[in-house]
């Protein structure tokens, strides 16, 4: 089963591309966060306090995953309107097309993500709640748009998704 699925006419106004995501990077995500926690609490085990940091991260990390493994929820829903971003943690929602300046793919330490260029970076900012914000900014503080979806999860290769997502906004403005 493709994990991108079309819906509608190309180029109709139902027209609407699901992305969900990739099971298999979900579940080795699962098991490489699990190994972290593991990890810290043989550090922990050592006498070594530090391991509460890979323990809370990595702990987090790892329930994000399985909870997207158990509750199989779109990624990103593209449709005429814009796009609905529910790739990570820090999903944004609903982001209108008028509000999108252009999409690419970026890359921190070799970790490819698609990126989004917002009009009002500072209203995207203001709907999101504190902890998302926070990050966000600290994103945005690295020089990274607004919206960053990691190709870690994604089921088709990141700057294909951004080529999608052009070709979407192209048609839909």
């Amino acid at each position: 089963m493709s994990r991108m699925r079309r819906f509608g006419r190309p180029g109709g106004s139902d027209e609407r591309i699901v992305v969900f995501p990739d099971r298999g990077r979900l579940a080795l995500l699962s098991v490489g966060a699990l190994a972290f926690v593991v990890g810290g609490f043989w550090m922990l085990s050592r006498g070594r306090l530090d391991g509460v940091l890979p323990i809370a991260f990595f702990g987090a990390c790892g329930l994000y995953s399985l909870w997207r493994l158990v509750v199989p929820r779109p990624l990103l829903v593209i449709d005429r309107q814009g796009i609905h971003d529910n790739a990570s943690p820090m999903g944004g929602g609903r982001i209108p097309w008028a509000q999108i300046t252009g999409c690419g793919v970026c890359e921190y330490r070799g970790q490819l993500m698609v990126g989004i260029g917002l009009v009002e970076p500072a209203a995207h900012l203001a709907r999101l709640i504190s902890v998302k914000r926070r990050l966000v900014q600290a994103n945005m503080g690295l020089g990274f748009p607004p919206v960053l979806i990691p190709q870690s999860i994604l089921p088709i290769p990141a700057g294909e998704l951004a080529a999608e997502i052009e070709a979407f906004r192209a048609r839909a403005l």
